[in-house]
């Protein structure tokens, strides 16, 4: 005996004991005629519990769907109002919470509030709750645990279990004819029918489970279809109470607020180009009117200061003139009355003397004559060198003063219109100023002038006179020397008078001087005041300036939110777009779990179908062959 002797004997006696066993099973169930019926009652009764266990299970479910479904809908008092709107969903809310303890309740409540983290909450107590996913998802079988458990697979377990009892039933038949037949021949027919019976028995058996099986199958039908109809009704109602956001409705709303937006925008900017246009054209004016207002005293003061200066400037030359040259014809005229009475004694000594004097006179003439001529030259010279220094200092003055004008208009056009104006008028006023300052300076000389002119042509009235007592005058030689002396005295006096002319111009020359210093400060003051005017309207436009800056900054913030606006809620689609792609991944992932669970059942099934199939096959073969087999009687 080797060592591997004893693992075979265990074995071997191992394999007897559980045949031992499988035989023992099979003679209890057959041990009676009433054992399979026995068997099928207890399948039957087996059928009627759960029957009446799922019966129930689904009612309760049903009657916590009708629960919720009742919940979403509309009150009496909301009958006009279908959607679930905030008012609503808060005591939606608040009744869900207060749910019945129970399997289904919580499912129900779990599945409602997975459907809320998928909703968006209304915007005010009038907008509807918007969901993007529809109920369906959440309130499906599979999730509310109805799929679960062993209830699909009980009608194959009925099966099973005939199939099982009916081969138990087919061994026990077997073994018990092997041994009739072993122990005495003539027992063939008597096994042969106790098989037969024992077979009809176990074919019951099979029968009862394929009943129970089916008739189970039809009690999950008919629930599994009153359970789809309260899911159905359920979530009907929940499409009916909540607004489901599709992308075809996201992208019509996102026109939609695109359109809207563009509106807005193009509206405010029409609005801020008004708001900073209105400014802008009122800018020119209210400068303007600024600068006027401004210019308008100092002006004002200015063309007093310089009407008064000229006006009396113009008074003092004008006065100190006219009384120079007074006071020079009043010396003039004594100087040519004393000439003329001298000349009268003359003439008359000359009359008394005149054959003596003759030649001598003739000479004295000539003398006379020359002197009167250098006089007369003298005198037309110093008039018009006063004349000359008059109109020098007139134009010197006017130059100086439009200089002065063409300055400061040069310098103030580049600030405002307003004050060319000014400046304009002020010019006009200089220059009338000015030219009534020159006619005030040269009629007087006119005067002077014209009073000269005729003295000489008194003088030369004289000399032609003269010349007609030249013969008679030729031996007053003497006489005529003295005369010349007088003459020369007179030319002293001429001199003396002409002496304040001088005066009068240089005093006209200093009061030019002082009336161009004035000038000169009136335009220092205009050019200070234009500067004054330049800045402040340099401020004006700088302040207008960073109000536009302001403005233009407050817009580009604007658009900037709006654009950080926009981004966001790009974002959010985004998130939306993800969170859709990963629900629709686990939708995938159940479905394909539940086709491998559905296949696996089918595969089941099917091999169960195949084996049974297989039994029936074999044992019809078993039967056919016993059918010819005749036991021989002997005689």
């Amino acid at each position: 005996m080797s060592f591997l002797d004893t693992p075979f004997a265990i074995a071997a006696e191992f394999g007897a004991w559980l045949v031992e066993g499988i035989l023992w099973t099979a003679r209890l169930i057959t041990g009676g005629q009433a054992a399979p019926g026995i068997i099928s009652a207890g399948l039957l009764f087996l059928l009627a519990v759960l029957s009446v266990w799922h019966v129930l299970a689904t009612r309760n479910f049903c009657r916590a769907a009708n629960w919720l479904a009742d919940i979403l809908k509309p009150a009496s008092v909301d009958a006009g109002e279908k959607r679930v709107t905030a008012l609503r969903l808060f005591k939606i809310e608040e009744r869900i919470r207060e749910a019945h303890h129970g399997i289904h309740y919580t499912r129900l409540k779990t599945a409602w509030e997975e459907f809320r983290e998928t909703t968006i909450e209304p915007d005010d107590d009038h907008s509807p709750l918007r969901n993007t996913e529809r109920p369906s998802v959440f309130f499906a079988r599979e999730e509310l645990g109805l799929e679960s458990g062993i209830w699909r697979q009980i009608p194959a377990l009925f099966v099973s279990v005939g199939l099982f009892l009916t081969f138990l039933g087919l061994v026990a038949a077997l073994d018990q004819t092997s041994e009739i037949l072993r122990t005495s021949g003539g027992a063939a027919s008597e096994g042969l029918r106790t098989l037969l019976n024992v077979a009809s028995a176990k074919f019951i058996m099979s029968l009862t489970g394929l009943l129970c099986s089916i008739l189970f199958t039809l009690v999950l039908r008919w629930r599994a279809n009153a359970t789809n109809g309260v899911l159905h009704d359920l979530c009907a109602e929940l499409e009916r109470g909540c607004q489901y956001v599709s992308e075809q409705w996201l992208g019509h709303e996102r026109l939609t607020q695109a359109k809207e937006q563009t509106a807005h925008l193009q509206t405010l900017s029409t609005e801020l180009v008004a708001q900073i246009a209105r400014p802008l054209r009122e800018m020119p004016t209210a400068l303007r009117e600024s600068i006027a207002e401004a210019m308008a005293p100092a002006m004002e003061r200015v063309a007093a200061t310089t009407g008064e200066g000229i006006e009396s400037l113009a008074g003092n030359v004008s006065g100190q003139l006219a009384g120079g040259v007074r006071d020079a014809v009043t010396e003039m005229n004594e100087a040519v009355g004393q000439v003329a009475s001298q000349l009268q004694a003359v003439a008359q000594r000359l009359d008394e003397s005149s054959s003596e004097m003759g030649g001598q006179v003739s000479a004295a003439v000539e003398a006379l004559s020359n002197q009167i001529n250098t006089l007369g030259a003298a005198m037309a010279a110093s008039s018009e060198t006063a004349t000359q220094t008059l109109n020098d200092g007139s134009e010197a003055l006017i130059e100086q003063m439009n200089e002065a004008l063409q300055a400061i208009r040069a310098e103030t056009t580049a600030g405002a219109q307003g004050i060319d104006q000014a400046s304009a008028r002020m010019a006009d006023a200089i220059g009338n100023a000015a030219s009534t300052t020159q006619q005030n300076l040269l009629q007087p000389m006119n005067v002077l002038l014209e009073q000269v002119q005729t003295l000489t042509s008194q003088v030369e009235a004289a000399a032609e006179r003269f010349g007609q007592y030249a013969e008679a005058l030729q031996g007053g030689i003497g006489v005529a020397r003295s005369a010349s002396e007088e003459l020369g005295q007179s030319a002293q006096h001429l001199a003396a008078a002409a002496s304040p002319v001088r005066g009068a111009a240089d005093r006209i020359e200093s009061a030019t001087r002082s009336m161009t210093q004035n000038v000169n400060k009136t335009a220092s003051t205009m050019l200070n005041s234009a500067r004054e005017t330049s800045r402040q309207t340099e401020a004006v436009l700088r302040e207008t300036r960073n109000a536009i800056t302001a403005s233009q900054t407050a817009a580009t913030k604007s658009l900037d939110s709006l654009h950080a606006a926009v981004k966001e809620f790009q974002r959010v689609l985004e998130n939306y777009d993800k969170i859709d792609g990963q629900l629709g991944d686990a939708f995938q992932s159940i479905e394909g779990s539940v086709h491998a669970n559905i296949e696996e059942i089918s595969n089941f099934n099917r091999k169960l179908n195949d084996e049974f199939g297989r039994a029936l096959r074999q044992l019809e073969t078993v039967i056919a062959q016993a059918e010819p087999f005749e036991p021989r009687q002997e005689t």
